[in-house]
């Protein structure tokens, strides 16, 4: 019966394993999986609050991240951070991010309010 119940939890061990590269393999979530990563993205981010364009410095320290560089997991990791700190400062920039992900044409996200 032992070897019957190790077969058991091997086996869903290695399947929810599985499971989750299948998932990730189409699911913009996939940093969080054993799945390979295979996303590149080049970014710039710019940010304007009342009327004034932050500095690069001025962005890392909003956002803790900075102005530009290179993601090498989903690109959708910066929207997420840009939208939570967003979510917590008292006054709203208004914020677009240009990126270009593999080398393919450039383009632009704005954060949604």
């Amino acid at each position: 019966m032992k070897n019957k119940q190790r077969s058991i939890l091997l086996f869903l061990f290695f399947g929810l394993q599985v499971l989750g590269i299948v998932v990730a393999r189409f699911h913009e979530y996939r940093f969080f999986s054993w799945a390979p990563f295979d996303e590149l993205s080049s970014y710039e981010i710019e940010s304007v609050l009342a009327g004034k364009k932050l500095t690069d410095s001025e962005i890392r320290d909003r956002y803790f991240i900075p102005a530009n560089g290179r993601e090498n997991r989903s690109i959708t990791h910066i929207f997420r951070i840009v939208e939570k700190a967003e979510e917590t400062q008292p006054q709203k920039a208004k914020v677009s991010v240009r990126y270009s992900t593999n080398g393919k044409a450039e383009e632009i996200w704005e954060l949604k309010r």
